[in-house]
């Protein structure tokens, strides 16, 4: 039965979904226009609806640094100072 259900999945679920999932857990997507671009706003503000009813909107993030797959170094500094204010703050 598990290989049946691996196989053939139940439901196509979006990325908004997803993320509502773990909310309001902090979450940062860095992009850099080769997978994620300015499209990837659709599923990000989706999932801010989530964010806000939980009181936490500002838990939802996400930085475009549109220089391809690798972080830039300044797209690098940016998160870790959100994870800092996040994760090390408890807000």
């Amino acid at each position: 039965m598990s290989e049946e259900l691996v196989e053939q999945p139940v439901e196509p679920f979006d990325q908004h979904e997803l993320l509502g999932l773990i909310a309001p857990r902090p979450f940062l997507l860095i992009g850099g226009d080769s997978a994620d671009n300015d499209k990837s706003w659709h599923y990000i503000n989706a999932a801010k609806r989530v964010y806000q009813m939980l009181g936490r909107p500002r838990q939802l993030g996400y930085y475009n640094h549109r220089q391809g797959h690798s972080p830039t170094p300044e797209a690098y500094e940016l998160s870790l100072e959100w994870l800092e204010h996040f994760l090390l703050s408890g807000e």
